[in-house]
């Protein structure tokens, strides 16, 4: 083997040694980015939203990010970015817009099939979004009140009593409901009578033997009564 052939062993052997460890020093920062990655809410964010994108990318660990931003939007916090990854004939697709939604961990990239099967939520990645205003809250619903009439009272019934003597002194009107009690035992015997004093004005007071009050059909049945055995009798509606 000539000189030539051993510098040039020696040479592809440095170059080899020089690859893989920079192939191991790569990975070395990437594994340090990842554990920084997981220090901040932001960075686990993040980290949420590539695990997001992993049933959706052909082949997720080969997948580039750049550009990852958090955005609040009017469906809560989502992030936004730039992903590209490689196809099943092993080649980078190039750059494609993507956004996860952290509230139901939704994940969409623009033109995926997953995209076009479901809602569209990549314009809050849009240059210019602005969040949409919370909704008001609706009014609460209007109270209705029915008004129940009242029954009307029962109307007052009328009493009557039946007048079986009209004195000037209240002993004389006692006196002759006395007499007249024990003359119709039948008609007055069962009851006992209010003497009554009423002032005439000129004509003067009177004592009155009144029986009741009754209803007015039994006022004047009872009254009929007495006339009936031979007494006197006046029907009067009580004040």
């Amino acid at each position: 083997m000539g000189a030539a052939q051993v510098f040039s062993g020696i040479a592809i052997g440095v170059a080899a040694t020089l690859a893989v460890q920079a192939a191991l020093d790569r990975g070395a920062v990437q594994y340090v980015d990842d554990l920084l990655s997981f220090a901040t809410p932001e960075g686990r964010l993040f980290n949420q939203a590539k695990a997001a994108l992993e049933p959706i990318l052909f082949d997720p660990y080969s997948a580039k990010y750049q550009g990852l931003r958090s955005v609040d939007t009017e469906y809560g916090t989502a992030v936004c970015g730039i992903v590209n990854a490689k196809n099943r004939m092993g080649a980078y697709v190039g750059n494609s817009k993507f956004v996860y939604l952290a509230t139901g961990g939704l994940a969409e990239v623009e033109g995926s099939e997953t995209e076009k099967r479901t809602t569209v939520f990549l314009h809050v990645c849009n240059p210019g979004y602005v969040k949409s205003p919370p909704r008001p809250p609706a009014p609460p619903p209007a109270v209705t009140t029915t008004t129940i009439p009242m029954p009307a009272p029962p109307p007052v019934p009328q009493a009557y009593v039946v007048q079986v003597a009209s004195q000037r002194t209240e002993a004389d009107a006692r006196a002759s409901w006395d007499a007249a009690r024990k003359r119709f035992p039948l008609v007055l015997g069962a009851f006992n009578a209010t003497i009554a004093r009423t002032d005439r004005g000129q004509q003067g007071v009177y004592y009155r033997a009144q029986v009741g009050p009754f209803s007015k059909s039994d006022a004047d049945s009872m009254c009929e009564a007495l006339r009936n055995q031979g007494g006197d009798c006046v029907v009067a509606q009580t004040p």
